[in-house]
């Protein structure tokens, strides 16, 4: 299952899990204090109006 997992702003202690694909796309399935990952891909935005 392919997931998208952030840190929770509301509640730091835990990540929330969303679905990228599937019935649940775009939706939070879960969250967790820790979670395992395997076969990561990272994707780290640019902070807007960010000078060069």
């Amino acid at each position: 299952m392919s997931v998208k997992v952030y840190r929770n702003l509301n509640r730091p202690s835990l990540f929330s899990i969303m679905a990228i694909a599937g019935p649940h796309k775009e939706k939070v399935v879960g969250y967790a204090p820790a979670i395992l990952l395997c076969d990561v891909h990272f994707l780290i935005s640019e902070r807007p109006g960010k000078p060069c």
